[in-house]
């Protein structure tokens, strides 16, 4: 699901620099690049949460309610 947001995310900029008189210059690498970059964002922050939770002594996914 992350990847697939991703990727339409990176091409939904690129189509509206393209569309848009914006002066920029259109690139699929970049599209490719960004979704790359948000993937790997997802997944650190993913992992991040799993170790905090397991450190916290919670299940991953599971928040509290003071």
């Amino acid at each position: 699901m992350l990847v697939a947001v991703a990727v339409a995310t990176g091409a939904a900029i690129e189509t509206l620099q393209w569309a848009l008189p914006l002066g920029r210059v259109v690139s699929p690498l970049d599209a490719l690049l960004n979704a790359t970059g948000a993937v790997a964002a997802g997944l650190l922050v993913s992992g991040l949460s799993a170790v905090a939770a397991r450190y916290h002594g919670r299940s991953p996914g599971v928040g509290s309610r003071a």
